[in-house]
């Protein structure tokens, strides 16, 4: 049986000699010819970019009516001569790519084969793979001699390591290209930095400008909507021989990756094939805290507030006058000399990027309660963590605190060493905040219980919605936008999602949630879920094709559609939806806001009732209410 499957590997890696899909010893590639993968997802040839007139050796996605680059061989030697390219394997094994018109050699593999009885060049291959990997095979053996992922360029594909060989010393990094015409290597990288706690960086030469944050089991801690994603399942392995991050996409149909661009933004694109065209899910760095010590040393930053920046407990501007100018980055220092064992101690701040782990020690061996009588031990220790979201290990800090942010959502807390005053004076205050109820996280299982309704992510409903393309917009509001969606299992939706400024506000959206999470009637809409994430409040219903009944009632053209049966029988409709909010549910409710705008029409043409954000519940058995507040249209 091992020798089965032994055999099946070495058949599906290298051994499919497909005159589509490889390079070989008798054949080579000029201008204009192309090798494509087995499944037809990728292709490698000569390209041009943008506007430039140059040839490069590239890979890019076959099934994708927009050439979309993801390697290039010859990135930073291209050949100026148009359709004189010439592709070859040399008598080493070596992939070469010449200029036909002088025979100079533009690039190569440059490895350094023994060769063997069981290693000769005659029986080397270059095979074009499904996952867009370009790999050299042997026909006597089934490893990759050479292979394309250990070179990425700006992009990352599933499948592929970021990250660290430490037996051959590769760095499997990303770095931008110089411009869309130019593929050259570029100011801005993207790698893997090796410390006891190791995180992904992005520098604009040496500068570091966006962090991650540390691994914490599930995502990297910078990054919260890692773990709530839909599209993709991330892994990172830290072991003796390599440390690297890696992806897949959970459904195999979808083609999306990660691109470092020239101006150092890492994007996430997602093919949308419907309108041929990318839609683009996420930027790193996007939010205006994502920036590196965008609060300077022992700042927090907090996209949310107006001033996003504030100083840890404990700590005041260094620079007062810079502070209230808005530069911050002098950060912040203690407000009074810490005496080291005289009723000092930690504070728990929660949801936090943790800070920067270059002066950071990892112990695995210690839980959190340990973790705390580790650094307390050691004065120049200025706070902990558990690295983890499952609370285990210690990660201890010895030094400036950099580089923190405030999320919305998210598990790890960051517990920072305060003197005895302030921690006397903040532990007061702590105990008089409120708590917010609202949903924030689709991994949140009892706040799904307490609404008995889905919790859907931020990228689901980026996706679903192309973006919130105003193709797919439906209607607008007092509320904000309505915009039709198709989620990845098929089923089309309406998204309503909360303008900003809108009048209904964060009362009417809880309630509605409420309300329509405990409702199920032929004649109410049916709510799927509801999104609470950064500042977005959304509400995902069943899609309504024929729209809302004003839009037919008040159109000359379209009410024609609506003859007396098919009216008499939208009014029984109505009627029995009211019937059973006023006297059939187990709560009692008036709508407060019924009008035809918001009655729904299915694709039969049955009426629902929407939009309960002024809804009003009663007691079983109360047949009449005051109010103070004027509501409705």
């Amino acid at each position: 049986m091992d020798s089965l499957i032994a055999l099946l590997i070495l058949y599906t890696s290298c051994l499919c000699y497909a005159a589509t899909d490889t390079i070989t010893q008798d054949k080579f590639l000029r201008d204009g010819d192309r090798i494509v993968s087995n499944g037809g997802n990728f292709a490698l040839g000569f390209f041009s970019p943008g506007n430039s007139q140059k040839r490069y050796i590239g890979i890019w996605f076959n099934k994708v009516s927009v050439q979309t680059v993801v390697w290039v061989a010859n990135r930073d030697n291209p050949i100026n001569n148009s359709s004189s390219g010439v592709v070859k394997i040399d008598h080493n094994g070596n992939l070469v790519i010449f200029d036909g018109n002088s025979s100079n050699t533009v690039w190569s593999t440059n490895i350094s084969i023994p060769i063997t009885e069981k290693t000769n060049s005659s029986t080397m291959f270059y095979k074009l793979l499904d996952s867009g990997n370009l790999v050299l095979c042997d026909g006597n053996k089934g490893d990759f001699l050479w292979q394309s992922f250990h070179y990425p360029t700006n992009t990352h594909l599933p499948g592929m390591k970021l990250g660290l060989s430490l037996k051959s010393g590769l760095n499997w990094s990303l770095t931008s290209w110089k411009s869309p015409d130019d593929p050259s290597t570029g100011e801005f990288s993207y790698s893997l930095i090796r410390m006891e706690a190791p995180e992904m960086v992005l520098k604009k030469a040496s500068q570091k400008v966006w962090r991650t944050g540390p691994w914490n089991g599930q995502a990297w801690n910078g990054v919260p909507d890692m773990s709530r994603n839909f599209l993709f399942n991330y892994s990172f392995v830290n072991s003796q021989d390599e440390i690297y991050f890696i992806f897949s996409m959970y459904n195999a149909s979808i083609i999306s990756f990660f691109v470092l661009n020239d101006q150092g933004i890492i994007k996430g694109p997602t093919w949308v094939e419907g309108d041929h065209r990318w839609i683009n899910l996420r930027d790193y760095p996007g939010d205006r805290c994502e920036n590196y010590e965008k609060c300077g040393a022992f700042g927090s930053c907090n996209s949310n507030n107006a001033e996003i920046c504030s100083c840890l407990p404990g700590y005041e501007p260094r620079s007062p006058r810079d502070w209230y100018i808005a530069d911050r980055s002098k950060g912040c220092v203690r407000k009074r000399e810490l005496l080291c064992g005289q009723g000092d101690g930690f504070l728990k701040l929660e949801k936090r990027k943790l800070p920067d782990t270059s002066n950071a020690r990892v112990y695995m061996s210690l839980g959190i309660e340990d973790c705390e009588v580790e650094c307390r031990k050691n004065c120049s220790c200025t706070g902990y963590a558990s690295p983890y979201v499952d609370g285990s290990g210690c990660l201890a800090w010895f030094g400036d605190l950099i580089d923190i942010a405030e999320f919305t959502v998210g598990r790890q807390d960051l517990f920072v060493r305060v003197d005895a005053i302030e921690l006397s004076l903040l532990q007061e205050k702590l105990q008089e905040q409120p708590s917010i109820n609202l949903p924030t996280s689709r991994t949140n299982d009892e706040t799904n219980a307490k609404f008995e309704l889905p919790i859907f992510d931020l990228n689901t409903m980026t996706l679903a919605t192309e973006n919130f393309s105003p193709d797919n917009k439906l209607g607008a509001g007092g509320f904000g936008s309505v915009y039709k969606g198709k989620l990845i299992d098929g089923r089309e939706i309406a998204v309503k999602r909360l303008s900003k400024n809108s009048g209904q506000g964060v009362t009417e959206f809880k309630n509605e949630v409420v309300l329509l999470a405990k409702l199920q009637h032929r004649n109410l809409v049916q709510i799927l879920g509801c999104c609470v994430e950064e500042e977005e409040k959304m509400l995902i219903y069943e899609y309504m094709p024929n729209r809302s009944l004003d839009f037919l009632l008040f159109d000359r053209t379209r009410n024609t559609s609506l003859d007396w049966r098919l009216r008499h029988d939208i009014i029984m409709g109505i009627a029995r939806g009211v019937l059973y909010l006023h006297q059939d549910s187990r709560l009692r409710i008036v709508h407060r806001d019924l009008k035809a705008s918001n009655i729904l029409l299915d694709a039969s043409m049955n009426p629902k009732i929407s939009d309960f954000g002024m809804a009003r519940i009663f007691g079983g058995d109360q047949t009449q209410g005051n109010t103070k507040r004027v509501v409705g249209t």
